[in-house]
C-alpha cells in the first residue's frame, strides 16, 4: 500500500511540473478561472473578507475533485483534511509565494500531503462520543491507530475511536501543547499526519 501511495505521489508530481512547464514556457493551454490568479490574489481576497475567497475555495474543491477522478487508484487525495485547514495551509503558502499562480499553489499543497492518499473507497464513521459529530472515514481511523502506535502510545487496535484510542490521543495532544479533548480534531490530525503543515491557529 505505501509503495503505491508513494508512486502516485511521484505521478502527481510528475504530471504537475510537466503542467506548469507547458503552461508558462510553451503557453500550451489556458488556465481558466481563478487558477490563473495570483496567491497574492488569494491572501488579499481572504484578508479583505471579499466574497472572491469562495470561488477559490470552489476551484480548490474542483481540482481535488478532478484528481480524485483523473488518477489512477485513487479514492481521495485529502481523505481526513477539511475545507477551513485546507484553506489556511495554502493561505500560509501563498504568503510565502505571492507571485505563484493560484493552480500551481494549489497542487504543491497538495503534494506536500504525500502519505495520505486513499487508494480505495472507505466509509464515513463518527467518532464514538464526541458531540458535536466528527466524521472520519475507517481508513483515516485505522491510520490514527497504527500512528499513535508507532509513537509509543500504547497497543492499540481496532478501526474506530474508541475510548482507549481517545485516551492515547489525549496524552498525544498534551505531548504536542494541545487542547487535550481525545478528540481527532484538525489541528491534531495534522500533528500526526503533517508536522510540517500544523497551524497555530485551525
Amino acid at each position: 500500500m505505501r509503495i503505491v501511495v508513494f508512486s502516485l505521489i511521484f505521478v502527481f508530481s510528475t504530471v504537475l511540473q510537466a503542467q506548469e512547464t507547458k503552461a508558462v514556457e510553451k503557453d500550451s493551454y489556458v488556465i481558466k478561472g481563478v487558477g490563473a490568479a495570483l496567491c497574492r490574489n488569494y491572501t488579499q481576497a481572504v484578508n479583505e473578507k471579499d466574497e472572491q475567497r469562495f470561488i477559490f475555495g470552489g476551484f480548490l474543491q474542483g481540482y481535488i475533485t478532478g484528481l480524485n477522478e483523473s488518477l489512477s487508484n485513487v479514492f481521495d487525495i485529502t481523505p481526513w483534511q477539511n475545507d477551513r485547514t485546507l484553506g489556511l495551509i495554502l493561505y500560509k503558502y501563498c504568503v510565502e509565494n505571492p507571485t505563484q499562480q493560484f493552480v500551481f499553489a494549489v497542487g504543491r499543497v497538495l503534494i506536500s500531503f504525500n502519505t495520505d492518499v486513499l487508494t480505495q473507497p472507505s466509509p464515513l464513521k463518527p467518532v464514538d462520543n464526541v458531540q458535536p459529530i466528527i466524521l472520519l472515514r475507517e481508513s483515516v481511523m485505522q491510520q490514527i491507530i497504527e500512528r499513535l502506535n508507532r509513537l509509543g502510545y500504547g497497543n492499540l487496535a481496532g478501526n474506530t475511536i474508541s475510548k482507549n484510542v481517545q485516551v492515547a490521543l489525549k496524552a498525544f495532544q498534551e505531548k504536542e501543547g494541545l487542547e487535550a479533548s481525545g478528540v481527532p480534531d484538525q489541528e491534531t490530525l495534522l500533528r500526526l499526519f503533517a508536522r510540517d503543515q500544523a497551524i497555530d491557529d485551525l
